[in-house]
C-alpha cells in the first residue's frame, strides 16, 4: 500500500505590525515635528518629497544625510518637544480597527514593534481605541533587529507562522534578521523603489489587503508542507 507524505500543517499565528505608516496615518505629523528639530539643530529645512527620500531608521541613518552623529537620549528630548503641537494630525487608517478585529476574531496574536517611545505611543493607542485589539508592544527600539529575537521567544513564535509587516527597509532587514515572512506596505514612510530593492516576501499597496495576503501564505505553505 503506498502511503501519501502528510507534513506539518502551518498557518500564520501571529503579525508584528510596525506602527507608523501601517496602523497610523502619523507622516503630516513627524515631517513637521521633524522640520523643527532639524531648525533646533541649525540644520536645514526639507520639502516633503526629499524627507520622504531621506528619511530612514535606526534615525541616526536618517542624519548620516547631514553628516552629523547624534545622541539619541537628546534627540528623543528633541522630539518630546516638538510633536505634541502636530498630535492633531494624527489619525488611524480607516481600514485599522476592522482590520485588527478580524484578525483577533481569527484567533491571530497582534504585536506591535515600534520605534516610537512609550508612553506617547501608548496613549495614540488608546486615542485610536485599539489597546483591546493588541496583544503585545514592544516600543522605543530605534534598530528593532536588536529585539526581535527575544520578541519571538518572550512571545513564544515559529518564525515561520510569523509575518512582519512594515513601511520602512529597515522593518524587511529586521523580518529576514529574524526569518519571519516579510511584508511590506507601499503607501507608508519610504518609497516603492527603496522598499523594493530590499526584496521582501511581499509587497502590497497597504495593511488593508493584508488578510487576503494571510489566506494566501497558509495555503502556500500548507501547499509546501504536505507535498
Amino acid at each position: 500500500m503506498r502511503l501519501t507524505k502528510i507534513g506539518v500543517i502551518k498557518l500564520i499565528k501571529a503579525i508584528i505590525f510596525d506602527w507608523s505608516g501601517v496602523l497610523s496615518d502619523d507622516w503630516l505629523a513627524t515631517y513637521y515635528a521633524a522640520q523643527e528639530v532639524l531648525e533646533l539643530r541649525g540644520l536645514k529645512t526639507v520639502s516633503k518629497e526629499e524627507f520622504r527620500e531621506l528619511y530612514d531608521i535606526p534615525w541616526p541613518n536618517f542624519y548620516k544625510n547631514f553628516n552629523i552623529a547624534i545622541d539619541m537620549a537628546e534627540e528623543h528630548k528633541l522630539w518630546e518637544k516638538t510633536m505634541p503641537k502636530h498630535l492633531h494630525l494624527i489619525k488611524p487608517y480607516a481600514f485599522a480597527e476592522k482590520l485588527l478585529q478580524n484578525f483577533r476574531s481569527a484567533n491571530i496574536k497582534i504585536i506591535i514593534l515600534s520605534a516610537r517611545t512609550k508612553a506617547p505611543l501608548e496613549k495614540e493607542i488608546k486615542s485610536h481605541g485599539f489597546e483591546k485589539l493588541i496583544d503585545a508592544l514592544y516600543s522605543a527600539h530605534d534598530n528593532k533587529k536588536d529585539v526581535i529575537h527575544t520578541l519571538l521567544i518572550t512571545e513564544k513564535l515559529d518564525p515561520e507562522e510569523v509575518i512582519y509587516i512594515g513601511d520602512m527597509p529597515h522593518d524587511v532587514e529586521t523580518a529576514k534578521h529574524a526569518g519571519v515572512i516579510s511584508v511590506a506596505v507601499l503607501e507608508g514612510y519610504s518609497t516603492p523603489e527603496k522598499l523594493k530593492k530590499e526584496n521582501p516576501n511581499y509587497l502590497i499597496k497597504n495593511a488593508e489587503e493584508l488578510p487576503g495576503l494571510v489566506d494566501k501564505i497558509n495555503k502556500e505553505q500548507n501547499t509546501l508542507n504536505t507535498r
